[in-house]
């Protein structure tokens, strides 16, 4: 039996969820509601029996929460920010979870989806590698990019630097079942922790039909080992920390584990680190209000940061929204079932949001769209029951399970539909109708996975739009810096194969599919657009999809290294994302908030942005991305912030390089250096006495210090303080 096919069935077998306390309604989302109720994950995901586990959200007040209650229960807690955390936890304790005093709200998880020669030089990266105009060169050195995905090739020559060392530091495979070799991350409970070279050689990738994670790991921070280094990444010598997403069941619970265990890691290191999200879905409020939205803008902070790719959605149909401007006003539209639909692929999930203040009705319609006529109309909110099965006559076989809230992140109208339609009577479609009853706007999302909307051409039922078609995870968090794509190559070649192919994109033009805002809330998303259209980046050897575009291959040791195409704004997050550690590298504390002044300050306008408010228009933000302009940016600010002490005569220089070097340019009787962490504790303490002038000190040789560190020069002429990465 199908896994969708088990869904149709369970959906069958009963009608209405017991309801259980009112609070407890309260503290469940709807979709979590609809997966109790049928012990599964919606959308046609995988079986869930009572005594397995389900991934969720939780949001929580800290001031009354008791996490041992939780830890009797059998909840285990993931990662954790100041009110929301991540959970596994006995699908049968659930409800009883709910219960608990400090609960606010539990959200289970959902899916999602993965979403240079030439781009390099278009977006001024050679000039950054090279440190044209800048203190050094700025090649990621320092920092830690961090790489959540799948199909990854642990051992392309691409990730490995000129003395035969893989930077890839460790993996997390979060698919794999711990073994005596290799264990989960002690924090998180499942997975597998692969830390040593030799581990990583042994194990070569995660999947074998894949190649998305290595392609986009590539971008950001391949190294120029091959092919006359023309397809290094914006980052080759940053540290690599990859997480492998489980294929099986790929969540948005476990992306937010994922970041969190980058940034406990860099932590551990002492370095700044930038997380790449080439990652999306569509189920959610697209307003910022989402647990992992709320999650993600908590664990960013100042050398901690998140860039998500907007979403390759443009063009598909799949959002309506409507603004009423009087009581008695409607829109209807159809639901496209892109499977058929049939019993095998039945599953989907719609949501519907509205304003604070909108009140409005939602009917379900079985249409003859032969007649043009409603044949049955079923109004599903507001709701008479926490949980409703919906069943038609004899028009639409099977059912869709409704859940309803006030949402309690956003105080937002709330209605979620999970369906397990196999089968549509000939001539018929499933209508959704809303009907105002005051002022004010409505949102409708499909998931654009097994479901989206649709007119039919017929009149008086609504089309979606490519507006606002921005996807959740990588576009919608406030603090994340989300990223469109725009074209900067449009014909190849394929290896061995000298045939010029074209492809109908503009060079210069934001990309035909890249999606764009605003959000629901009216934020301009994406904030910048990078090249996306088919960049050549690193492919895994070990992919046997067939689905490659090998543009060429060199050999080296043992085996062939392929590099290929692929396009997207997964390929252009990666490409910000490699930026971003080439500025943190010149600006280790550069925060969330500093990356988007960094962006609005230095991104290009051309004839393809047009001026500001067309750039943000069309979907490139505030513009396209200058690389090297961002990084003289950030060096202006980490030369002139808080920490930064100007000392009077300028009687010193210091140089960030091979260690420190103190250079005197005028005679000195006494120096005292100090190293401390940015947290303050002393690790290094030296004196120094009648220094003559041009006297040069190397205080760092033979150490084996690496990370983020204040160092401060104290003599009789002044003193200076500076951050410094080693």
């Amino acid at each position: 039996m199908t896994i969708q096919k088990y869904l149709f069935t369970a959906l069958l077998a009963g009608n209405i969820l017991s309801s259980g306390s009112l609070a407890a309604q309260d503290v469940l989302a709807p979709a979590t509601r609809i997966a109790l109720h049928t012990h599964h994950h919606v959308g046609g995901q995988q079986k869930l029996p009572s005594q397995q586990n389900i991934r969720a959200f939780m949001t929580y007040d800290a001031a009354v929460i008791d996490w041992n209650e939780l830890e009797s229960m059998g909840v285990k807690v993931g990662a954790k920010t100041a009110s929301v955390a991540t959970l596994s936890l006995p699908i049968a304790q659930a409800e009883q979870l709910a219960k608990v005093k400090g609960v606010n709200y539990l959200q289970i998880a959902g899916k999602v989806e993965q979403q240079l020669d030439k781009a390099r030089q278009e977006a001024g990266v050679e000039l950054t590698q090279q440190g044209e105009g800048l203190t050094s060169p700025l090649t990621g050195k320092g920092v830690v990019i961090g790489i959540v995905d799948k199909g990854f090739d642990y051992t392309h020559k691409a990730f490995y630097d000129t003395e035969g060392r893989l930077r890839i530091s460790r993996v997390w495979e979060q698919i794999t079942a711990p073994t005596d070799r290799f264990h989960a991350p002690a924090h998180f409970g499942y997975g597998a922790e692969l830390l040593t070279q030799t581990d990583l050689e042994w194990a070569q990738g995660d999947v074998v039909n894949n190649s998305h994670g290595t392609h986009v790991t590539g971008i950001a921070a391949g190294s120029s080992l091959l092919c006359d280094g023309i397809y290094r990444g914006v980052a080759p010598d940053a540290e690599i920390v990859l997480v492998c997403m489980d294929a099986n069941s790929e969540n948005n619970v476990a992306i937010a584990d994922a970041i969190a265990y980058i940034f406990n890691y860099a932590d551990s290191v002492g370095k700044p680190c930038v997380v790449n999200l080439s990652l999306g879905m569509q189920i959610g409020p697209h307003d910022g209000t989402s647990p992992f939205d709320l999650m993600a803008d908590e664990m960013q902070g100042a050398g901690r940061l998140l860039v998500g790719s907007a979403g390759n959605h443009r063009a598909d149909k799949f959002h309506i929204s409507k603004t009423f401007e009087n009581k008695g006003e409607s829109v209807s539209t159809f639901v496209n079932f892109y499977g058929g639909p049939t019993a095998s692929t039945a599953g989907g999930e719609i949501d519907i949001w509205g304003g604070q203040e909108t009140e409005f009705e939602v009917n379900l319609m079985a249409y003859n769209t032969f007649n043009k006529e409603v044949k049955q109309r079923i109004t599903i909110y507001p709701a008479t029951t926490d949980l409703q099965t919906v069943k038609f006559d004899s028009y639409i076989s099977d059912s869709l399970l409704v859940a309803t809230e006030r949402n309690p992140l956003n105080n937002k109208p709330h209605i979620h539909l999970t369906s397990a339609v196999g089968n549509l009577r000939n001539n018929y479609a499933l209508g959704i109708e809303i009907v105002s009853k005051t002022a004010g706007t409505v949102d409708i999302w499909a998931d654009n996975i097994f479901l989206g909307l649709t007119s039919k051409e017929i009149e008086g039922f609504a089309e979606p739009s490519e507006a606002s078609t921005i996807a959740e995870l990588g576009g919608t968090a406030r603090r994340l810096l989300s990223v469109g794509a725009y074209t900067t190559r449009n014909e190849y070649t394929i290896y061995r194969d000298p045939t010029v192919r074209k492809i109908e994109e503009t060079m210069g033009e934001i990309w035909s599919h890249s999606s764009y805002g605003p959000t629901a809330d009216g934020r301009m998303k994406p904030e910048v657009a990078a090249p996306g259209c088919l960049i050549i980046s690193a492919l895994c050897a070990n992919d046997n999809s067939g689905t490659q575009i090998v543009a060429t291959s060199e050999a080296s040791d043992t085996r062939n290294y392929l590099y290929g195409y692929m396009q997207g704004t997964s390929m252009s997050a990666p490409f910000i994302t490699g930026a971003v550690a080439t500025w943190l590298q010149a600006y280790p504390s550069l925060t969330p908030e500093e990356l988007k002044e960094v962006v609005k300050e230095t991104a290009r306008r051309d004839e393809a942005t047009g001026d500001e408010d067309r750039a943000a228009t069309l979907g490139f933000g505030y513009g396209k991305i200058d690389v090297w302009a961002g990084a003289k940016n950030c060096v202006k600010r980490a030369a002139t912030g808080i920490d930064d002490i100007a000392t009077p005569n300028n009687h010193l220089l210091l140089i960030d390089g091979n260690g420190i070097r103190l250079a005197f340019t005028t005679p000195t009787e006494h120096a005292l250096m100090t190293l401390r962490t940015i947290d303050g504790k002393t690790v290094m303490n030296k004196s120094y006495s009648n220094i003559a002038a041009g006297t040069e000190f190397l205080p760092l040789e033979g150490t084996s210090l690496h990370g983020i560190y204040l160092l401060t020069v104290e003599t009789e002429k002044g003193t200076i303080c500076r951050k410094v990465v080693l």
